[in-house]
């Protein structure tokens, strides 16, 4: 799998189709009822649905938040944010969204607007039609966990990098975002669950941050590649 491109420079350079023979292979998979890609299984639930697994610790609430995005699996990520989840963008992609004319962040960035983003991404990248792919969440640095002085609290802080990895079926052609950035998220345990209950994004440099692209999202931009 090619990692082809940084978000802000999605719409550009389209590759050109390749060989005849992918679009083969990709019917052949549609027809067989699989997936052109293979994430990690999920455990699957008595109704053939992936089981939601609430997080027992600090530790699974990092754990499932990489399922959820592996899967696109939108139940599985609901049940790890707060109901007062609150996101916080970078600042610098909030102004340049704004610049570009992009009401990108509500105020305030809550659990509905989040999870409402989420869902738009799946039905672009898992349409079925267009193209179909799956999305990674990777920590990547030094991770640093820190437990605060109050009881069942503690923050999460570490570099990151969100990749969406897809197959379009236009081109016959396999492509990539990729988004960079760090986060720090805020971990509560609320008694039944561990749950985010703050995410604040950070941008590395001038990499498009995955803050930047849920903003278009947001914004009703073209942000399907």
């Amino acid at each position: 799998m090619t990692r082809k491109r940084n978000g802000k420079d999605a719409k550009s350079g389209r590759r050109a189709a390749r060989a005849a023979g992918a679009a083969v292979l990709l019917a052949a998979v549609l027809l067989a009822g699989g997936c052109f890609f293979s994430p990690r299984d999920a455990e699957e639930a008595s109704t053939g649905e992936s089981a939601v697994e609430p997080a027992k610790t600090k530790e699974e609430v990092l754990t499932l938040l990489q399922v959820s995005y592996e899967k696109f699996y939108e139940a599985q990520y609901q049940v790890l944010l707060s109901v007062d989840f609150a996101f916080h963008p970078d600042r610098t992609d909030s102004s340049e969204l704004a610049d570009a004319g992009v009401t990108g962040y509500l105020a305030p960035w809550g659990n509905y607007e989040e999870i409402d983003t989420f869902n738009r991404l799946l039905s672009c990248f898992n349409s079925g039609s267009e193209r179909i792919g799956y999305m990674i969440l990777e920590y990547t640095g030094d991770p640093v966990t820190t437990d605060s002085s109050v009881s069942g609290y503690s923050t999460y802080e570490s570099d990151y990098r969100v990749g969406i990895y897809y197959f379009d079926i236009a081109a016959a052609a396999d492509d990539s975002l990729v988004f960079d950035g760090s986060l720090r998220l805020y971990i509560h345990d609320e008694g039944d669950a561990f749950r985010i209950y703050r995410w604040d994004d950070f941008r590395k440099g001038n990499l498009s941050t995955w803050g930047y692209y849920k903003g278009q999202v947001a914004g009703g931009q073209d942000y399907c590649p």
